[in-house]
């Protein structure tokens, strides 16, 4: 799986703009400015896509108040917003 972001206005995914492609590993990624336009229903369904275990309700509730919390509080500022970045696997081997 390939997570990607959506466009506002747009059914279904496309792919991360250039300038932001290091997105490719977030189940959601956006500017603030698309994040705030973006139903959170649209969210939502992009990072429990992703979700590697069943999303139960409270789980969907708490992801929907904190989309609801973080478009409050980015309401000054610019910039891009990821949701669920997961790093890559890093293996060290100590003597």
């Amino acid at each position: 799986m390939r997570p990607v972001s959506v466009q506002p206005g747009r059914r279904g995914p496309i792919e991360p703009a250039a300038n932001r492609a290091r997105s490719s590993r977030a189940w959601f990624s956006a500017s603030i400015e698309e994040f705030r336009r973006t139903d959170a229903e649209t969210i939502l369904g992009h990072i429990a896509k992703y979700a590697e275990h069943d999303v139960v309700l409270t789980q969907r509730n708490t992801w929907l108040a904190q989309i609801e919390i973080l478009r409050s509080a980015l309401s000054e500022l610019s910039g891009d917003i990821f949701f669920v970045y997961q790093a890559e696997p890093r293996f060290w081997i100590l003597p």
